[in-house]
């Protein structure tokens, strides 16, 4: 209803809202949102909600998978794989690298989000259930442990650290299984996490901790602010505020740590001499998730309006931006970094060629890394092509179909057609180091988490952007527009009220507008009749212009 209200009431001109009765929450879940009983008329559409909840005919995919992106593969047998991997463990969970006998049993908890949102693409409910149940069953309000064994959750594990990212990982994956499903217990579960996240340390300029302060442990986890944990917090934070409704008790807490997580990105993380994200707060390490998830969970257009609002971002420029990830990320087939043509590109590798250096090896596909830099690809192709921008869409159309089949061709286990299995592996190597400042070394064999994020890929699926919104559509949850501007030097007053949320907060853009209604459209199986009301709406009184109105009725279509 507050959805609804709000865009309605934003265009009071053009639409007037029939009849809105509140029900209950737990009676409407806002994944099968209601049933729209439509009655166009000349100058306004009539709306009805019905508030008896909704249980969808079918499972619906999540995410809006993109169009033009052509098969590469068959999707049956990874999917069986991944099915086959979870059904010879007693928990539910998949065996993260089921061909490495040092990780025998062994479930890493990012790996299981991933897998449950590739899972849901394929619309395997039951599936995405099991590891939905573990993570709800076992919630007890201090995050979860970043690996758990595969057969009994208490048994021995290779690492014993409850991290945040991880842990916001599973509440994007639950808000997706709860858009699938309707299931409210899901959106409870993410809600819980992010008050959770809320309630680590802080970093005194807008990001929360890797985990809970243990002095025990080295470093200590209170003490560290990763860039990939907090955007994949702040995707998180983003789809509740979206979702949730104004009388959500949680919902402005929610909407001002989302504010302070796009200032701490524009002025603590963002490197402008090197034009790239480092690895986290007093963390110069160029590594590419920090890149390539920035791209995915705050968006074009949050990347964009970061530029606008903050002076460290003046010189951003988009393309240069994703040429800065290939140049230092980017590897060929000799394992050496910086080539420049996407032809010779073998993948992409954890970190840049200074710290492989350092280390002692040379560059390495990291698959999974690889998977999401054609995300990336397609989200900023996808971000073009919503501007009628053909000439700018086609290089990343082609780098993201190049990289799909070159993925395709060195990583995939099996491709034989008529293999009943396949997946695909986590390097091109193992048994090597993969940071100077660390010990982890790679995993061999089969990997989780690169099959789950190779699925995504080719199905063209952002998990940063759960509820069905393209992360290359999104801007700041509404409210934050206008207070998130920067100034070289703010006074602390001026910095306590720029966190202040706004009693009146401004009326929400016409961006905003579209973001909310793509969230309609992706959750309601009437599609065709909100395409009716937008369509009736839009040629009587809206001043968008003839572009506008051709990319919204293509994106509700």
């Amino acid at each position: 209803d507050d959805l609804l209200n709000r865009n309605l009431k934003r265009r009071g001109e053009i639409l007037k809202a029939g009849s809105f009765s509140p029900a209950p929450r737990a009676a409407r879940p806002v994944a099968a949102m209601a049933r729209q009983a439509v009655s166009p008329a000349p100058a306004e559409a009539q709306i009805t909600i019905l508030n008896e909840p909704l249980t969808p005919a079918s499972p619906a995919p999540v995410g809006v998978p993109s169009s033009s992106i052509k098969p590469a593969f068959r999707l049956d047998p990874v999917y069986a794989w991944l099915t086959d991997n979870q059904k010879i463990n007693r928990t539910g969970l998949l065996d993260s690298y089921p061909d490495d006998p040092a990780m025998e049993d062994q479930g890493f908890t990012y790996d299981q989000a991933v897998a449950g949102a590739a899972l849901l693409q394929a619309g395997r409910i039951a599936e995405a259930k099991k590891i939905f149940d573990f993570y709800s069953s076992i919630w007890d309000g201090t995050g979860f442990w970043t690996v758990y064994h595969t057969q009994f959750s208490e048994g021995p594990k290779t690492e014993h650290r409850k991290g945040m990212g991880p842990t916001a990982s599973v509440a994007l994956f639950a808000i997706s299984y709860y858009a699938a499903t309707g299931d409210e217990k899901a959106l409870e579960l993410a809600e819980k996490i992010a008050i959770w996240i809320q309630s680590l340390p802080g970093s005194g300029s807008g990001a929360r901790a890797a985990g809970a302060s243990n002095s025990r442990l080295n470093p200590d986890p209170g003490t560290l602010f990763s860039t990939e944990d907090n955007l994949g917090y702040y995707a998180l934070l983003s789809a509740l505020v979206k979702i949730l409704p104004d009388s959500d008790d949680d919902k402005a807490s929610f909407r001002a740590e989302a504010q302070d997580l796009r200032r701490w990105f524009g002025r603590q993380v963002y490197r402008a001499d090197s034009g790239l994200f480092k690895r986290g707060e007093g963390d110069d390490t160029n590594v590419l998730d920090a890149n390539s998830a920035a791209v995915l969970a705050l968006g074009v257009r949050g990347l964009l309006g970061l530029k606008a609002a903050h002076s460290n971002f003046t010189d951003f420029d988009l393309g240069t931006f994703v040429g800065k990830i290939e140049s230092a990320f980017a590897v060929d087939a000799a394992g050496e970094f910086g080539a420049s043509d996407p032809a010779l590109w073998k993948g992409f590798d954890f970190s840049d060629s200074a710290n492989a250096r350092a280390v002692g090896r040379r560059g390495v596909n990291w698959v999974e890394g690889t998977a999401q830099m054609i995300a990336v690809y397609d989200t900023l192709a996808r971000y073009y092509e919503g501007l009628g921008d053909a000439a700018n869409a086609e290089p990343y159309q082609k780098k993201r179909d190049a990289l799909i089949a070159a993925n395709l061709r060195q990583n995939i286990v099996n491709a034989d057609p008529a293999a009943a299995s396949s997946a695909f592996r986590y390097t091109d190597a193992h048994g090597v180091r993969v940071f100077v400042d660390g010990d982890w070394e790679l995993s061999k064999g089969r990997s989780v988490a690169s099959t789950a994020w190779a699925v995504l890929a080719q199905k063209g699926v952002n998990p940063f952007s759960p509820v069905g919104a393209l992360a290359d559509q999104e801007e700041p949850p509404v409210g934050l527009s206008g207070m998130d501007t920067d100034t070289t030097n703010p006074s602390p007053a001026e910095e306590s009220a720029a966190m202040t949320p706004q009693a009146n907060p401004p009326a929400p853009s016409d961006q905003a507008i579209l973001d909310d209604f793509m969230i309609l459209v992706e959750i309601n199986p009437r599609a065709s009749e909100i395409h009716a009301i937008l369509e009736s709406a839009i040629g009587v009184t809206s001043p968008w212009d003839d572009v506008e109105k051709q990319i919204l009725l293509k994106n509700v279509s």
